[in-house]
């Protein structure tokens, strides 16, 4: 699980149904349309911790536990 104890996910709400990502101040991805309508409901009801987790997952910075790196042996596979 990334390290979201620092908060670096922050969202903007734009003009038409639109929500900027950032994480760590950059650009991360923009969201529009319904899914947009969607996150911006999810998150007005969430707390801190849960925003940082959800922002993660819809920029698809979010590493399961399975996500490993590979080891070396494995890399040349």
């Amino acid at each position: 699980m990334p390290d979201l104890s620092n908060n670096p996910f922050a969202f903007q709400l734009l003009k038409s149904d639109r929500v900027r990502i950032t994480c760590h101040g950059k650009h991360a991805r923009t969201v529009s349309g319904k899914e947009a309508v969607k996150l911006i409901a999810r998150l007005e009801q969430q707390s801190e911790g849960e925003r940082q987790l959800t922002l993660a997952k819809v920029t698809g910075q979010f590493k399961f536990g399975n996500e490993k790196a590979q080891h070396k042996d494995n890399a040349a596979n």
